[in-house]
Formats: C-alpha cells, sequence, structure tokens
C-alpha cells in the first residue's frame, strides 16, 4: 500500500461509504456515495457506490465527478484508507470503470456492445455486462442521468450497427442479475440555496470558542444561521454557554471524550446538523459578534422533566448576569402573515422563533396562555396596526435572532434553466406521495408550457402549501414556451372577475410563497395564434408570500379574498399591475410601474404601502370600498410633462373608502383626488413635499380631504 494512502482509519469500507451517503430523491433509485484516495502519483483518485457496488471514477476531477452524477456540490466526500481493502471488498477489478473528459466512452465497454432503451417502462438503458461479468449481467443507466448517458455516449451506441436492440427491457430469461448506476438531484451549495422564506431548508452551522464573558475567557458553542432577509443578509447567533445546568468550559476542562461526543451529536441533532460535518473554530469577525447575542443555557436531556428548573443566566455585552425575567414566548404576526414567537431579553430586544418548537423547549421556553389570533380573524384595523408594530421593530433592529424553521412533511423538486414546468410538476405523485408541502426550486430560466393550476384540493395538487423558490446566486425566471404553449381550462373563479388567462393560477392553498424570481408573460412567440397570457399570478382564496420576486412584461397580479404579502418585489405592467377584491395586502418595499392602473382595490380590500414606489401616468389607485394605509412611499406621474398626464389622478374613488397617506410623495397629476361619491374621505399627514405645487388641483368632487402638516 502507498504510503501517500495515510489518512484516517476506519473500521470498514463498506462504512465509510454510508457515511457519506448521499440520497437521491427518486424513491427506487439507490443510494449514491462517493469516496476518493491518493494514487501512488500524488493524485486524487474517486469512486463512486451504489448500494452495494462501487465503480472507479476513470481520470476524474472532484468537480467532474460532482457534475457527471449530479450531485450536490457540497456532497460529503469520504477517505479511503485502506485501498486493497476496498479494491478487494467491491471487486473493482472486475466491474466497468465510468469515464470521465478524455476517457474513451468505450474504454471498458466496447461500443457494439448490446444495449436496450426502455423509456416508457422502467426509464432505463441496459448495457450487457462483457467478461469477466457472468453471463445475464447487465448495467443500467437511469434515462434522467444526462451526465452518465453523455459519459458512455448513448446517442452514439443507439446509432452503432448491431448494439440497439429495441425499446423494451431484455427478455426476463436474459437478465438475471441487474448492477444500477445512478445519479442525483444536482442540490445547490449552501451559498447557492434559495433564500429563506422563513420555513424552508437548514441552514445552521456549528462553531467552538473562546470568547470573553465577565473579563475570563470561557468556551461555547456558537449556533449560527445566516439568511437573506428583505435583500439583506441577516446573521442569528446563538452562543450555548451551559449545557444540561453544567458550563461547556467545565465539560472540556474535564476532558470526557466519550460524553464531548455525545453531547455534540445531540446539538447537531438540535440544530439539524449533518452528523459528519466538523465543528469548526469561527472567524475572528465572528467571535466578536458574540458580544450583540445572548448567551444561553440549554436542556438536551430530559427537558420535560418535572424536576428540570430553567434558571439559566443571560449574558451579553450591556446586560449583566441576571436571571432571565420571563420564559413566556408571545405570539405576534410576521411580515409574511405567519404567527411567530417572539422571546423579550431585555431592553425590548427580541429572539424570534417560527416552526422552531425543538430549541424553544430546550431553551426552557413556554408559549403564552393566551390565545394567539389569527390574521384572517382579525379586523382590518387590527391587522394594520399589528403590520405597523411588527415594521417598527424591523426598522429600529430590535430582532437579534431569528430561527430558521426545519423543513418537515416536504417534498423537494428541482428545475434548472432550459427545463419545462407543467401541472404534473405540482402533483403529489411518486416521491411526494403524502407529502403536504412542495419545494420548487428554480436554477436559471425555466418555461412553463401549460397555464399552471395550483389547487390545494386533493384531488388536483394534494399540496396545502407550494414554495417556488431561485437560487440566490441566479437571475431566475419563469417564462412560457415560446412555441406550443397550452391554455388549460380555468376552475370556477370565487370573484366575479372579467376573464382573462393567468401563468400561473393559485386556489385554494393554505400557503404560496413566491421567491427570488421573475415571473414574465412575454413568450417571445413565433407562433401568432398562440394565446395572450393576461396575468402572471391569479391568487384566489389563498395565503400569498411574495418575496424579493419580478413581474414583468405585461401581465400583472389579480388577487380575491386572499392574503397577500409582498416583500422588496417589482412589478411591471402594460395594464393593471395590481387588482385586488376582497384581499389584505402588505406591499413592503415594493415597486409598481404600471402604463394604466397601479392598483385597483374593491370589495372590502384593505392595503399597506410602505417605502413603495408608485409609478403610474394614468390612476395610481382606483378604489371602491377599500381602506387604504401608505407610509414614508413615493407616488409619481412619470409623465407629467406629456399630454397624456392631463386628467391623471392619484387617487380615484368610488365609494365607502378610507385612505391616508403619512409622510410621503405624491407628484405628478392633475387631479390628486377624484371624489366620485361623498362616502370616502383621504387624510395627508406631513407630506414630503407640497401636494399643492406638485399636482394641478388637489380634489374633485364631494369627500373629506385633508393635510395635516
Amino acid at each position: 500500500m502507498s504510503k501517500a494512502i495515510k489518512l484516517i482509519s476506519l473500521v470498514s469500507l463498506s462504512l465509510i461509504i454510508v457515511t457519506a451517503l448521499t440520497t437521491v430523491v427518486m424513491a427506487s433509485a439507490p443510494t449514491i456515495s462517493l469516496g476518493q484516495y491518493i494514487d501512488n502519483n500524488n493524485e486524487e483518485v474517486y469512486v463512486v457506490q451504489f448500494n452495494q457496488q462501487a465503480f472507479l471514477l476513470k481520470a476524474c476531477k472532484k468537480l467532474e465527478a460532482i457534475k457527471l452524477l449530479n450531485l450536490a456540490s457540497n456532497v460529503a466526500i469520504a477517505t479511503i484508507q485502506d485501498l486493497e481493502e476496498f479494491t478487494s471488498t467491491f471487486a473493482l477489478d472486475k466491474v466497468l470503470s465510468i469515464p470521465c473528459t478524455g476517457v474513451a466512452a468505450d474504454s471498458d465497454l466496447p461500443m457494439n456492445t448490446a444495449l436496450w432503451a426502455d423509456l416508457n417502462g422502467s426509464k432505463k438503458y441496459y448495457l450487457q455486462a462483457p467478461a469477466p461479468q457472468e453471463e445475464g449481467t447487465f448495467y443500467s443507466i437511469p434515462s434522467r442521468c444526462n451526465g452518465l448517458k453523455e459519459a458512455f455516449n448513448i446517442r452514439k451506441r443507439v446509432a452503432t450497427s448491431g448494439a440497439f436492440r429495441g425499446n423494451k427491457p431484455p427478455a426476463a430469461a436474459l437478465l438475471k442479475q441487474e448492477i444500477p448506476l445512478s445519479c442525483g438531484e444536482g442540490t445547490s451549495n449552501p451559498s447557492e440555496q434559495p433564500p429563506s422564506s422563513g420555513n424552508s431548508g437548514n441552514s445552521w452551522k456549528l462553531y467552538k470558542a473562546e470568547v470573553a464573558i465577565a473579563d475570563e475567557l470561557e468556551t461555547v458553542y456558537i449556533a449560527l444561521d445566516e439568511e437573506n432577509f428583505l435583500g439583506k443578509n441577516h446573521r442569528s447567533l446563538l452562543s450555548i454557554h451551559t449545557i444540561d445546568g453544567q458550563k461547556v468550559s467545565d465539560l472540556f476542562w474535564e476532558g470526557d471524550p466519550e460524553k464531548i461526543a455525545a453531547i455534540e451529536k445531540k446539538l447537531k441533532q438540535l440544530f439539524a446538523i449533518a452528523a459528519n460535518d466538523n465543528i469548526a473554530s469561527p472567524a475572528p469577525e465572528l467571535i466578536d459578534l458574540t458580544a450583540k447575542f445572548p448567551f444561553v443555557e440549554i436542556c438536551l436531556e430530559s427537558c420535560n422533566g418535572p424536576q428540570k428548573s430553567f434558571d439559566h443566566l443571560l449574558l451579553s455585552e450591556d446586560l449583566p448576569p441576571q436571571p432571565i425575567p420571563s420564559r413566556e414566548l408571545q405570539q405576534k404576526m410576521n411580515l409574511r402573515g405567519e404567527r411567530e414567537d417572539y422571546w423579550s431579553v431585555g431592553d425590548n430586544r427580541l429572539l424570534q422563533f417560527y416552526g422552531c418548537q425543538e430549541l424553544t423547549r430546550a431553551l426552557g421556553l413556554r408559549s403564552s396562555t393566551a390565545t394567539a389570533t389569527t390574521p384572517s380573524t382579525t379586523s382590518s384595523s387590527e391587522w394594520l396596526q399589528e403590520l405597523y408594530s411588527v415594521i417598527e421593530v424591523i426598522d429600529q433592529e430590535k430582532i437579534l435572532f431569528r430561527c430558521p424553521a426545519k423543513a418537515s412533511n416536504s417534498c423537494v423538486r428541482t428545475f434548472s434553466d432550459g427545463q419545462s414546468l407543467n401541472n404534473l410538476s405540482f402533483r403529489a405523485s411518486a416521491e411526494c406521495r403524502g407529502k403536504t408541502r412542495l419545494e420548487l426550486r428554480i436554477k436559471g430560466a425555466v418555461k412553463v408550457v401549460e397555464s399552471l393550476i395550483l389547487e390545494g384540493k386533493k384531488e388536483r395538487n394534494g399540496f396545502e402549501e407550494i414554495e417556488i423558490l431561485g437560487a440566490s446566486s441566479n437571475n431566475n425566471y419563469i417564462l412560457p414556451a415560446a412555441k406550443g404553449f397550452k391554455v388549460t381550462p380555468m376552475p370556477p373563479s370565487v370573484c366575479l372577475f372579467d376573464k382573462k388567462l393567468p401563468l400561473i393560477l393559485a386556489q385554494d392553498l393554505k400557503k404560496l410563497t413566491i421567491s427570488n424570481l421573475t415571473i414574465t408573460t412575454n413568450s417571445g412567440s413565433e407562433d401568432t395564434s398562440a394565446p395572450k397570457i393576461d396575468l402572471a399570478l391569479d391568487i384566489q382564496n389563498s395565503s400569498t408570500i411574495l418575496s424579493q420576486m419580478q413581474i414583468q412584461n405585461g401581465g400583472g397580479l389579480r388577487s380575491c379574498k386572499a392574503e397577500v404579502y409582498s416583500l422588496a418585489s417589482n412589478f411591471k405592467s402594460s395594464g393593471i399591475a395590481i387588482l385586488a377584491a376582497g384581499t389584505r395586502l402588505l406591499l413592503y418595499g415594493q415597486g409598481v410601474d404600471a402604463e394604466e392602473e397601479a392598483l385597483r382595490c374593491s370589495s372590502g380590500t384593505t392595503v399597506l404601502l410602505y417605502q413603495g414606489e408608485i409609478l403610474a401616468p394614468q390612476t395610481a389607485f382606483r378604489l371602491d370600498r377599500s381602506e387604504i394605509s401608505i407610509q414614508k412611499s413615493s407616488i409619481v406621474n412619470p409623465k407629467r410633462d406629456l399630454p397624456a398626464a392631463k386628467a391623471s389622478v392619484a387617487f380615484k374613488m368610488n365609494k365607502g373608502n378610507n385612505v391616508t397617506v403619512d409622510y410621503s410623495t405624491v407628484s405628478g397629476f392633475e387631479y390628486l383626488t377624484y371624489f366620485g361619491q361623498k362616502e370616502n374621505s383621504i387624510k395627508f399627514l406631513l407630506p414630503i413635499t407640497d401636494l399643492q405645487s406638485e399636482n394641478v388641483h388637489l380634489s374633485s368632487g364631494e369627500g373629506s380631504f385633508e393635510i395635516i402638516e
């Protein structure tokens, strides 16, 4: 054995591979494990194991191996310590190798090797294994594994005379043993993960460090989460000072390796960190950051026992050691319309938890005895008041820590550049059967080949919640196919709207989330008979979160009897950008650019526009029986100096509307306000500019108009 293979000693080679397991999403596919060793030329050599059979990846570099097998770019790779034992265990010299770039596809399998393609049944290619394999042995390659198909040059083999045996599997009498090859789903590495929407995935990291506490250096574990929140990178950090009543410093002073290993295993389980992830030392700037966050005691064993008391201390730079005044969590609404638990740690500073029951239990926190209301059961005024309350907390940066929920009961599907979406992409079938939540990950430009109907009813989708998340490192698009777009018949609407064709209809969903994604209704079709897509999104009777999302090229958003929380998003429409009936609509940091109307609201719609920018050359708001609250926003007619600006209106009200505009700009309109009937009121508090000089007329018609400054 080469001295270059003096690496980590492991009990068995089978165990090595199992510890590096990468589970493939397809339920019937074998598990995949990747390992590497250093050869006599001091070069890294990679091997892959599918269930109980391993293969050499011939001439593969690390990234080539990962791409060939379509694995996650941060896949765990085991180190092979004993090459001779490994080769013997898996009989590497008796099975084919898998070629990488620069290796001929026929190096182990001649081009005339018998090939079957069962693309309608098992969706596999079958290659008959040559000697020294036993007669009747076949290698199978799933048709979805493009890297493996290219490595073995399947296309050329199909065209090779005498090789291709037909579109069916080998006869049962011939196929005695199948050795399956497979591939993964290509999940992105952590830096490429879609931005968290509050209940998606896990991004915790665990560190161990020495930090200064009360002029002494003490050892702590640091749990860190990073997320993109409203377009900004946000770090949440917990310094774990005491575990089950024992200081972490004392734990390491005792130096019991088995006890330390057991505790670290439980910590990883608590934060959903892979068991084989190392607990590293943090960078110096991360240690400096600990002063901003609380130091806590957690419980990992018997946390619900009657004898367990939580007399933890909270330590930080400006909070001296003291008993925690309250262990009670208070529930409040967040900017996504969800109920979250908040823990006050003094000076009106908050720790925020959403779906993190294991962590709050470990911290000894308990839910409030008060019954929390849901946004849908509160009045419009209460809903607005709650939103303003959480906006104040965010603006003043009072939230120190935000706990990301673990994904549970979720099915994850990934679509990459050039792939297509249809309604089957959203069905709870195959590997998603029995799941209630779908996470659809988009990386690049994905085409929609038919009108998408996302319906919460089991007879259609079967998912109660759907998330469509774009990878943070990409420009991600959903757009209609240029040719052959199919119009799907729409189910009956819950509102009496004009009949319009949406690209995506969401109806009766518990929650729809779309994040870091651009939806365009411009198909660029060369087919003049292609249908005109009127709307990007049609939301009916569903709670919807739109985060850092763009709507471009024509179609806008329509919403009926729904709750829509749009955060740091931008809509550009050639007609009406947002049409809402019976809807509660939050527009936070929103941009709206409309050729006709920015917002048309009716039937008891309530809107909060905060730090938004509205561009509308005709009508900014057209209202009927609605309540609109605007703060710190800009509402502008971009064509104020053109003839088209004549008869433009910022607020056009029919009946029963109440509008408040605080600390905002409204400029460029011929009419600031137009009252169709008496029962309307509008109030401007401390406008940023002179409304009289910035608009031709302040108001027209009978209604209550007031400027307070």
